[in-house]
């Protein structure tokens, strides 16, 4: 779903420059969307919720597999699991460039136990063989640098991930009177990380 949703523009514009672009990621309802638009999609077995060292081994070992097989010029990763694993597997495989975006901390950096411990150390080796590392806010960057778990010569911010409006838009067109009073509406999990705290300041 979040290649469909999150990355398909970027798919779509480097297949139009001319690329082959392949798709790996686990299989859902999008998978064969993706395959519409002629883009290549090879299916991950990847369990993003749960920390199985034996699985991740495996998933590591899969990437592996694939970036021997298809010997891409350039592997782009996001998220923790591709992230780490993805970037050893790219250079055991040859030394691949690879770029890691990361979207935000995760749940992992919540609480300083032993899985930041461990995530942090994970971090540390994987990000080494990374080419560039994307962040979308100065905040995580400065977080990563401090945990010296990237090297700032390495690290970028992108100003945003763009959206698409002409996918993105109203179904219909309407003009409502303005309200008397102005009214602010939140979507998204109440989890304090994803911003209830700065939701709750504005509204006081």
């Amino acid at each position: 779903m979040a290649l469909y949703k999150f990355r398909m523009g970027a798919m779509l514009e480097l297949q139009q420059e001319g690329y082959e672009v392949i798709a790996i990621a686990p299989d859902d309802q999008y998978s064969e969307k993706i395959r519409c638009k002629g883009i290549r999609f090879v299916t991950l077995q990847l369990n993003t919720h749960r920390t199985n060292p034996l699985g991740d081994l495996l998933t590591s070992a899969q990437l592996y597999r694939l970036y021997k097989r298809f010997s891409p010029c350039m592997i782009f990763h996001y998220t923790i699991k591709p992230n780490i694993y993805g970037n050893i597997a790219a250079f055991l495989a040859g030394g691949i460039p690879s770029i890691s975006m990361v979207p935000g901390r995760g749940y992992s950096f919540h609480q300083k136990n032993w899985l930041f411990a461990l995530v942090r150390q994970l971090y540390r080796c994987s990000l080494r063989f990374a080419k560039e590392v994307w962040f979308l806010n100065e905040e995580d960057r400065q977080f990563f640098l401090e945990q010296k778990m990237v090297r700032a010569h390495k690290t970028a911010v992108l100003p945003g991930e763009g959206v698409n409006i002409h996918h993105y838009k109203p179904k219909a067109e309407r003009s409502p009177a303005p309200p008397q009073q102005l009214n602010f509406l939140f979507s998204g999990r109440l989890m304090w990380e994803k911003g209830v705290k700065e939701f709750v300041e504005a509204a006081r």
